[in-house]
């Protein structure tokens, strides 16, 4: 991204709208999913390079988009077998990948 992110919050997914309410500044809400899940890769993060963008590239883009100053990862239920949840998982997954972006011709990132 051209300016880092302003805050990347790991939430429960229902505490988003109180984060939200009455603010002025854009925030963009990925949706955890389950950790368990055969297709967890495929969901959060695609195949960027085949140009199948799953929640987290799909986010990212448009956080650049909108010029969001908050980048909300819901945790749903499930956690690794470390305890670690779905939005940690997520944002460790989305930094280890992140430079797969910046290789699509439209991805600006």
């Amino acid at each position: 991204l051209e300016r880092p992110m302003a805050r990347i919050l790991l939430v429960p997914m229902a505490s988003w709208l109180v984060l939200c309410a009455g603010a002025s500044h854009v925030g963009v809400l990925v949706h955890g999913f389950d950790l368990g899940a055969e297709d967890w890769e495929e969901v959060v993060w695609g195949t960027p390079r085949e140009g199948r963008l799953g929640r987290v590239p799909h986010g990212l883009l448009l956080a650049r988009r909108f010029k969001a100053t908050t980048l909300i990862l819901g945790s749903g239920g499930t956690c690794d077998e470390l305890g670690v949840s779905e939005a940690e998982r997520t944002r460790a997954h989305a930094i280890q990948h992140l430079s797969e972006l910046s290789r699509l011709p439209h991805a600006d990132v």
